[in-house]
């Protein structure tokens, strides 16, 4: 048992180590937020909303009202992850030991590094209420806008040739959206684009985005024009896919790591096993819709 009690102090610094530099598949497209008081209400940081000088100052005061006004649909998980080893085996089979719980750390390291993506992936299939009241994506939101703003796209289909036809009607919304005053909500050439899409259709858009020609020899447009994101989480029988535009302060999502998993030994003496457990909770929220757009049916 006391082997087994130092084992936790080695099992926590491994996993924190492997953690290390580990980050959740939408992290790219996300902002990360503080977790304290401060920002616990809506999960604004201040400046997720702060609207900067593309921005007047009374469309400032709408979006910020509107920020209060409407409370945002909040994922949140508590995680639980366990490493157990028959009691025996730990004390007869000390070689095999350190290669068994090395293994599973690796597995609580994956496990727990997806979790926001998890939680994302379920919001994105509920579309809940965004911060202007309706949901994240919808034909007409409503947002101080110059025109209604519209990021709920139909799919034309999950061919090569049929997602290049979806592409522009993708882009075209988010660098077409404006403030009433005519400044765009997304000025070009400070952003990263991205496309989030199933497994099913990663080589399709790698295909797309990696050749500087098309199969016909034409120059292709869309030639490392955006980063690809896979959802983990996504059934390959839903074909759709999103694109975003992201700069700082402009995120989709906001992601709160409310917990971080710390590993403790438990000895249940009528358990067979050493059990080492350990859980994490965070919480994500959806940010800027206008920096996204959904194509097709994505569940």
């Amino acid at each position: 048992m006391n082997n087994a009690i130092l084992a936790t102090r080695g099992i926590q610094t491994a996993f924190t180590l492997r953690s290390e530099g580990r980050s959740p598949a939408f992290m790219p497209v996300s902002r990360e937020i503080p977790s304290d008081g401060a920002f616990e209400d809506y999960l604004f940081d201040e400046h997720g909303f702060q609207i900067t000088e593309k921005t007047s100052k009374e469309d400032r005061k709408k979006v910020q009202e509107l920020a209060k006004k409407y409370k945002l649909t909040v994922r949140n998980k508590s995680w639980t992850g366990n490493i157990a080893m028959d009691k025996d085996d730990y004390d007869d089979a000390n070689a095999i030991v350190p290669g068994y719980i090395d293994g599973k750390i690796n597995e609580a390291v994956d496990d727990f590094t997806i979790l926001p993506d998890k939680l994302i992936h379920d919001m994105l299939v509920a579309n809940p209420n965004a911060f202007d009241g309706t949901a994240i994506f919808a034909d007409t939101h409503n947002l101080n806008t110059a025109a209604a703003f519209d990021n709920n796209l139909s799919q034309t289909g999950t061919t090569e040739a049929n997602i290049r036809t979806d592409l522009p009607l993708a882009y075209n919304p988010i660098i077409g959206v404006q403030w009433s005053d005519g400044k765009p909500i997304n000025p070009l050439g400070i952003g990263k684009w991205y496309v989030i899409c199933p497994s099913i259709l990663e080589l399709t858009f790698r295909s797309i985005v990696s050749n500087p020609q098309t199969s016909t020899g034409v120059a292709n447009i869309w030639y490392n024009a955006f980063g690809i994101i896979v959802n983990p989480y996504q059934l390959n029988s839903n074909t759709g896919w999103y694109m975003c535009y992201v700069r700082a302060g402009r995120e989709p999502f906001f992601i709160q790591k409310r917990k971080a998993p710390v590993w403790s030994f438990k000895d249940d003496p009528e358990d067979s096993d050493y059990k080492w457990i350990s859980d994490s909770r965070s919480n994500v929220a959806p940010a800027w819709f206008t920096s996204i757009v959904r194509v097709g049916t994505c569940g």
